[in-house]
Parts: C-alpha cells; structure tokens; sequence
C-alpha cells in the first residue's frame, strides 16, 4: 500500500489541514483584557470587520456603524472595543470570575441560549438530556452561525468542554469550574492550546489519533420558548408549578454565585451580623429554605403524570427537574465550602439550604428512579 493512501496518514493530514486552516484564521485576531472591558485587534480593518458584522448579529446591534469602532495603531493593527458589541450577558460577565467553584463551561453555554436559568453548576446528564431533547438541533459545520453552541468531545465521545461560537477566531467561554478562571471573549487559538488535544497528551506530547478532540455545533430555542410551544401550563400544570418554584430557587441563588455584591470580603469585621451584606445575605439564604421546603408537595409521580403530556415528554421533565436540583444542590455545597473565607459568616443558614435540598432528594419518588418512556 501507497505511505499516501494509508488510513493513517489519511488522517493526520486531514488533521493537520484542519488544525493549520483554524490556527491560519486565529493567528489574524486577538483579544486582550483590561479589568472587564475587551479589545479586539486584527491585523487589518477589513479583516476585523468580519468579527464586527458577527458580534453585532450575535447582540442584534444594528444602531453602531463599523466604522466609528475602527482604531487604527502605527503599526496598521485594527481594534475596536469588545464590550460595546457584545450581547448584555456577556458584557456584564466578560472577564469577570465566580464568587465560588462551580460555574463552569456547560453551564455559561445553556445559559446564553436561555436552556438553564442560573449561573451555577450544571451536571453532565442536565447537558446530554438537553442537547438531546427537542430544543436543540446539531448543526453542520459549515453551516455554523454566530451564537450556536460548541461542545467539544474526545475520541469516546464524552463533552469535554462548551463555548459559544462567534466567528472561526473568537468565542465566549469559560475554562472549567474553579473561581479562579474568567468568563471572556477570547480568541479560538486560546481555547485550541487548552483542549485541542486531551490533557494525558498534552503531557507525555503524543499525537496518535485518539488525542484529538473534535467539535460539534448545535442550535437551541430557550425553554420557555419550548415549553409555550407545547402549551405547558395548559397541559401540566402541577410540573409547570414545580418548574416555577425550581425558577425562583435559580433567581435567588445566582446572585450569591456571582454578583460581586455579594463578595464575602466586604464583610466588616466587627459587627457582621448587623451588616447589611450579611443581611441581604441570609435573607437570601432563608427564602431559598423556604422554597426548597415547598418543592416537598410535589414529590410523587403525580406531578408528572397527571398531565396530558406524552410519556416522552414527562421522562424529559421528570429528568430535567432532576438534574436540575442535583446541580443546584451541587452550588449549595460550593456555597458551604466557601464559608470557611467568610468573617464570622454562620454557617447554619448554608447547611440549612443543603440539607433542605439533600432531603428532597432523597425522599421524592421520581429523581430516584429509573424510569423510561
């Protein structure tokens, strides 16, 4: 057999091609931070232009015109500022971090695409049962469009990490579930050194055929714009309810996972407890208790089988509902962890929360079941 028609070197080439086209397109833009504000720089204005045209698609911007954004260096370098064209999600993130480990790159992606309702963490099988559900379509990759969402997967097809696509050189994202990595714009060459290959083969520097990742694309509607397409507080209204409570637990907690107001170290040292960050804090607290207790009345399979919703669908709520509660429960504990930094922070109210949802947990009847439609 031909060295050239080998299977072997079939796909090192294609790889190679694929790797030198994206590492080609990279190389002519970049992105760099100062505090939370974004420059984006090309190699020319004609070039920076495509970035421009699809950050303003991605944030519907229609009223700047390109040319006022255009900032031109002695060298010929084209930059404009990031934040201005980004959508008010991601300018309000960009380059800023969680208060506590957990948010991480899947959740930030559902998160834009309106498929979760809070910053926090999201568990793989919340992923995988949306991905697969009827809200999201895989997308071809050449077919790919500003705002989709990018899942990266290794050979045994496990996603490995998420971001959200803007143009071949540039994405939003974040780096895993640790406080110390940032919400950003970044360019794609950053995101290729980190998961381009898996991390063992970055290590011992091997590139046999099962270190490459890949990446797949799809296109997702919100979920209340799914669930006001099936009518679903018409058709279940007992799992519409849970879903609501489980709404307002998400809005109530995501300020203590990432609003900078609600930094720990803004605490005073004397008198804590009659702060007012220390009140708004454990009025927090105490209200998410109070919701979580709620969510016992809907513990039996009734929630979701007095309903006229398809068997199908009632599995995909019931799993969802589920999921859910599993990674907010997973929040709760970062929560928990992260008192040890708080001055003289009672941990009661925390452990109150977690064991709240630990409890409903373990006693409602459907998030421990194996049932299939």
């Amino acid at each position: 057999m031909a060295i050239m028609s080998h299977p072997i070197f079939k796909f090192f080439a294609i790889s190679l091609i694929s790797f030198l086209a994206m590492a080609q397109a990279s190389a002519e833009v970049n992105v760099t931070h100062y505090k939370g504000q974004a420059k984006i720089t090309a190699d020319s204005c004609h070039e920076l232009s495509k970035e421009i045209k699809a950050l303003k698609t991605l944030s519907n911007n229609k009223s700047i015109a390109d040319e006022s954004l255009f900032q031109v260096d002695k060298g010929g370098k084209c930059s404009t500022k990031g934040n201005p064209l980004l959508p008010s999600l991601f300018a309000k993130l960009n380059n800023q971090s969680a208060l506590i480990d957990g948010p991480n790159c899947w959740n930030f992606a559902l998160r834009s695409a309106g498929l979760v309702k809070s910053l926090r963490y999201t568990e793989p099988g919340e992923v995988n049962s949306l991905l697969n559900s009827q809200m999201c379509k895989s997308v071809p990759n050449n077919k790919v469009q500003p705002g989709d969402l990018a899942f990266v997967k290794n050979s045994f097809g496990e996603h490995i990490h998420a971001y959200v696509y803007i143009t071949p050189n540039i994405l939003f994202a974040k780096h895993a579930q640790t406080a110390m990595y940032n919400f950003k714009l970044m360019p794609m060459k950053e995101m290729l050194k980190s998961y381009e290959r898996t991390r063992h083969c970055q290590i011992k520097n091997l590139h046999h055929k099962d270190c490459y990742n890949h990446t797949v694309y799809f296109r997702c509607e919100s979920f209340d714009s799914y669930t006001k397409k099936i009518n679903f507080n018409k058709k279940a209204p007992s799992t519409a309810s849970l879903f609501d409570y489980i709404d307002e637990i998400e809005t109530t907690l995501e300020p203590l996972v990432i609003n900078p107001d609600f930094k720990m170290h803004n605490l005073p040292k004397k008198n804590t407890e009659q702060s007012e960050l220390y009140k708004k804090i454990a009025d927090r607290l105490e209200t998410l208790i109070a919701l979580t207790t709620i969510l016992s009345q809907y513990s039996s399979f009734d929630t979701f089988s007095q309903s006229d919703l398809t068997k199908a669908e009632q599995y995909f709520f019931q799993r969802q509902a589920s999921m859910r509660i599993q990674s907010i429960y997973a929040s709760a504990h970062g929560l928990l962890r992260n008192t040890s930094q708080r001055r003289k922070m009672d941990k009661s109210l925390y452990k109150d929360f977690k064991n709240a949802l630990k409890h409903f947990q373990s006693n409602n009847k459907w998030s421990q079941s194996d049932f299939q439609p």
